[in-house]
């Protein structure tokens, strides 16, 4: 926007969700979706410079410092993100049971299994467990 006129200057389009979120870094924009994704944009070109993948719900924050950029998830993670590569460095998994496997586990309900699934346990072959 023209902080002067009021007027559109350029219009940033590639998200086909929600955006949640915005930072701005020298000439770079980067956006957090409800898509899952965060975008890097030339703020000048109005490019999409990278898109980072990775996390498993809505992008709710994000942030820039010392050539990272981070992010925070409704999936309940914060990954740490190379700004250069796009690639995911690190991840912090707050989830609970994150990477719990419960395979075997027998006599829970339907509803004590959703809860394990919600803070993150293993569950993918949950149907062969039961």
């Amino acid at each position: 926007w023209d902080i002067q006129t009021g007027e559109c200057i350029r219009t940033f389009a590639g998200h086909d969700n929600l955006v949640m979120c915005l930072g701005v870094s020298g000439g770079d924009l980067f956006s957090g979706s409800a898509n899952k994704t965060l975008k890097q944009w030339d703020i000048q070109m109005g490019e999409c410079i990278r898109t980072f993948t990775g996390h498993d719900d809505l992008v709710m924050c994000l942030g820039i410092s010392g050539g990272a950029l981070f992010s925070g998830s409704d999936d309940g993670t914060l990954k740490q993100w190379d700004i250069q590569t796009g690639e995911c460095i690190r991840t912090w998994d707050n989830r609970l049971a994150a990477g719990a496997n419960f395979r075997g586990a027998e006599g829970l309900t339907e509803a004590q299994w959703e809860d394990l699934r919600s803070l993150g346990a293993m569950l993918d072959d949950l149907d062969s467990i039961k």
